[in-house]
């Protein structure tokens, strides 16, 4: 399981790197589960869009990720068509993507 503390991939301004694509994608993964998972109450859970990445038995596992919000207020990322946890997520109360997804805003 990755252990992530987000603050150890953001340039110092809290932004995603604009160079390092490896480094980028993965953030924003994290982004993505914060943002489902931020506005939880501790003991919640909530289902997301995105897909997990593992392979059991060399095929791809065919579930969606799922968030929950720890007793620890630490966020846990796990699948349960494959049964792994994979991803938790600490000190994430601070970032832009903590609130959830941001307010609409109107199209010129």
């Amino acid at each position: 399981m990755l252990v992530v503390d987000p603050w150890h991939w953001l340039e110092e301004d809290g932004s995603v790197s604009r160079t390092n694509r490896r480094l980028r994608r993965n953030v924003t993964r994290v982004a993505q589960l914060i943002e489902y998972g931020g506005p939880l109450l501790p003991g919640q859970v909530r289902d997301t869009l995105l897909e997990c990445r593992r392979r059991p038995d060399g095929r791809a596992c065919s579930g969606f990720l799922r968030v929950a919000k720890q007793m620890d207020d630490s966020l846990l990322a796990f699948c349960e068509e494959c049964g792994t946890k994979q991803v938790s997520i600490h000190n994430w109360q601070g970032t832009r993507w903590a609130s959830g997804p941001p307010a609409p805003s109107v199209t010129r």
